[in-house]
């Protein structure tokens, strides 16, 4: 990420990002905690982890930890030691394996993702490409990464409760949960961005607040990104799930 695209970034993760992290905090606060009790949050997509770094200024008075994941190469050197971090992609797969992963190389916190889905929308690359200045160069470039399961993760980390699941994956969340069906009960919260094409978009909200809502968990917030969505065919929204049987 060069310096102009770096600037970008941070005035728009200051300015015009939803910030959901309250929200959640709000929603945490409703819950019966055991003092004590470590309280885990998987941050899935965490690229810069600004998230998780947000975050812990709300749970600073709780024994809070935190596990990341991002296929981004970069990733690691953005993070400090104070997560855990692990450097695969999430998705429903039958074994660890390796797939193709569509990286922004110019502002990689967007449109970064194992679906293809941003990358070829035309649209939005062009109009991207206009902003960075980027006449010539493509947005996009394939590179080979990680892929694993959320099972893998609860298994590989012993989680016997997730108190926040968070999941920004630019388009791969359907198959991030799928890949952790067998321990979603675990979760108390489950934040997603989610996003597709706009004639795509409540189709897949759809499948998602199906599966969850078969789960036991009920949609408690929702919100459109709209600048996602300005000079693309792309929709973006933040979802917030409840599990039912912790509030």
């Amino acid at each position: 990420m060069n310096v102009f695209s770096n600037f970008i970034y941070k005035f728009y993760n200051i300015f015009f990002h939803n910030k959901v992290e309250k929200k959640l905090f709000e929603i945490f606060l409703l819950l019966k905690i055991n003092k004590g009790e470590v309280l885990n949050i998987v941050d899935i997509g965490c690229f810069k982890g600004y998230f998780s770094k947000r975050l812990k200024k709300y749970f600073k008075d709780f024994n809070i930890k935190f596990y990341l994941f991002d296929p981004n190469p970069k990733s690691e050197t953005y993070l400090n030691k104070e997560f855990i971090f692990e450097n695969i992609a999430i998705s429903n797969v039958k074994s660890e394996t390796k797939k193709i992963f569509y990286f922004n190389k110019i502002y990689e916190g967007f449109g970064s993702s194992l679906k293809s889905t941003i990358a070829n929308e035309k649209i939005y690359n062009f109009s991207r490409r206009m902003f960075f200045f980027q006449f010539k160069s493509k947005l996009f470039k394939k590179i080979i990464v990680n892929v694993k399961t959320l099972n893998y993760v609860i298994e590989k980390y012993k989680l016997k409760k997730i108190y926040i699941l968070k999941i920004d994956a630019e388009s791969s969340e359907l198959q991030i949960l799928l890949s952790g069906k067998k321990y979603l009960q675990r979760c108390v919260i489950i934040y997603l961005e989610i996003s597709d094409l706009k004639t795509k978009w409540n189709s897949k909200f759809n499948k998602i607040y199906n599966l969850l809502n078969n789960l036991g968990f009920d949609l408690y917030f929702k919100k459109e990104i709209i600048e996602g969505s300005l000079f693309s065919k792309l929709k973006f929204a933040d979802c917030i799930f409840v599990n039912r049987k912790f509030i």
